[in-house]
């Protein structure tokens, strides 16, 4: 019997690296792949997975000559910008390609080498379908062919034991805190990082007793701004900017915070509230995002207007007052993970839809 291949085309496949990296090697947890190209990564490549240090055109090479070779039954593209490359591949009739998108690069119209790289998949899956309607909106010649595939899961990190580390003792402060997860990105100011070190501003000019803390976990272009902020506002002793923060440092984080804040108005999905679920912590997104996918309002958090400041700061005053809802929201939260959001969700979600294509 021929052996039917597997391959995944991923923009960036290391662990720990960001969303689309966790969504990637999500999808390979659901589907063993027989082989993996990751575009970016310096890492050790092995018989199983390539790393090619965003070295496209070796990337491309590599990825053409397998295809050729092995004449793969199923190829998934983890993203639009890795997808691109099929445009250039020699045409495979026995090859199901599926591409996988996720928020802004699918947002709008897509067109050139993009464009020709959905028009040679055969199925397109959307991480949301806040993110599905937006790429219908502007790419309508797609419609038949793209689907949902709402994200669900964990690292496998997060279900090891908490570990000790170096900020131990910023953690294990009698003072509560709340955390906010995201990059640090000058251009990804939308996720709200700044709007809610202004509420927290408030919240002490407004109580003078040492209240909740925030910590903000990510690393990026934005750093330095986001920690000169913080002194300019006197926030050096409640708001604190931890970087560099691994996947087993993060457990500590979210197990000893009260609730996570991800006040984006931007987002394709927000994988930062299903980990807070699987912590038990309350999660506080904005309505008419994808946050409202995830996050039953009243129930397991709070969906809220917008991400004024002053609507983040009467947040925090909820949090403050009534610790025991909170606590509740965080409870059912992870109900709702169990339900409805773990890899095993994914797995039959994700299963389902390329065997029904």
């Amino acid at each position: 019997m021929v052996k039917s291949y597997r391959i995944l085309l991923s923009m960036d496949f290391r662990p720990g690296k960001g969303g689309i990296a966790r969504v990637s090697n999500l999808i390979n947890n659901s589907t063993k792949f027989d082989k993996i190209f990751s575009l970016h990564g310096n890492g050790h490549s092995e018989n199983s997975i390539s790393y090619f240090n965003n070295n496209r055109k070796r990337f491309m090479l590599d990825v053409f000559s397998y295809v050729i070779r092995k004449r793969p039954s199923l190829v998934v593209c983890d993203h639009v910008g890795i997808a691109s490359i099929l445009a250039f591949m020699p045409k495979i009739l026995t090859t199901k390609v599926v591409t996988f998108l996720h928020d802004e690069e699918a947002w709008k119209c897509v067109t050139g080498r993009h464009k020709l790289g959905l028009l040679r998949s055969d199925l397109l899956l959307c991480n949301s379908n806040y993110t599905f309607k937006r790429f219908i909106e502007n790419n309508s010649a797609f419609a038949n062919k793209t689907q949902v595939c709402l994200l669900a899961g964990v690292p496998e990190a997060f279900k090891a034991n908490i570990t000790d580390m170096d900020n131990a003792e910023w953690i294990n402060s009698e003072r509560p805190f709340c955390i906010f997860v995201s990059r640090l990105w000058k251009e990804h100011r939308y996720k709200g990082h700044f709007e809610l070190i202004k509420a927290f501003k408030k919240y002490y000019e407004k109580n003078n007793k040492l209240g909740l803390r925030l910590a903000i976990i990510g690393n990026g272009d934005d750093e330095g701004a986001v920690k000169s902020y913080i002194k300019e506002l006197d926030l050096e002793g409640s708001v604190h900017v931890f970087t560099k923060v691994s996947d087993n440092e993060l457990i500590n984080f979210y197990s000893r915070s009260i609730a996570l804040f991800f006040p984006s108005i931007r987002e394709g999905f927000g994988l930062v509230f299903l980990e807070a679920m699987f912590f038990k912590k309350a999660c506080i997104g904005i309505a008419n995002q994808p946050a409202e996918e995830i996050i039953s309002d009243y129930e397991t958090g709070r969906l809220l207007s917008d991400n004024d400041p002053e609507t983040l700061y009467k947040m925090l005053l909820e949090i403050d007052e009534e610790p025991e809802k909170i606590k509740n929201y965080g409870l059912n939260g992870y109900k709702r993970y169990q339900e409805k959001f773990t890899t095993a969700h994914f797995k039959n979600r994700f299963l389902e839809l390329i065997q029904n294509t």
